[in-house]
């Protein structure tokens, strides 16, 4: 990340896939992490998590397993500028997208969309999906309300990365 940070001014998002995220935070912010996302799964203490983050002056991304319950999301939306929903079980890459991560997106797009409206907090909490990106999917995805999707290994296999990207965008 440091080595990233001294190339570039780009917002640098940084997803935490460990146990214990806040023993990692001081070092991601001091390596440059305009954002950090970390699994709610991970740690006992998400708020303690979250507001050590914020202390940092970074921004703070909260993500949920495709087994966790999207029920769990309103509480946060408070406090967190991303819910990441991921859409295959984290582990390793290459994973199919599950497809029941569609209703998902949508209900927890509406959640955001009536926190914000409710609260009129000018903080806008952003939608990103995670796993299983490709083509169809990025379409389905954004179709179902996500902001922002995370493609790693559709793209990795692709001989010209540029017009890949370009299809996801389209």
């Amino acid at each position: 990340l440091c080595a990233i940070r001294k190339k570039t001014k780009l917002f640098l998002d940084v997803h935490l896939m460990m146990y214990n995220p806040y023993d990692y935070v001081e070092n991601f912010v001091r390596s440059g992490a305009s954002s950090i996302t970390f699994h709610s799964e991970a740690t006992e203490s998400i708020m303690e998590t979250i507001e050590f983050i914020r202390t940092c002056n970074c921004k703070v991304g909260l993500a949920f397993n495709p087994d966790t319950s999207v029920e769990f999301i309103p509480q946060f939306l408070p406090h967190v500028d991303q819910i990441l929903l991921m859409s295959v079980k984290p582990g390793f890459s290459g994973q199919a997208f599950i497809p029941d991560s569609l209703e998902k997106i949508a209900r927890v797009k509406e959640m955001i969309d009536s926190y914000q409206e409710f609260s009129k907090e000018t903080r806008r909490v952003r939608l990103q999906v995670d796993g299983g990106i490709d083509e169809k999917t990025a379409k389905e995805a954004i179709k179902a309300g996500a902001d922002s999707l995370v493609s790693g290994s559709f793209l990795l296999k692709q001989k010209d990365l540029k017009a890949a990207i370009n299809s996801l965008k389209s």
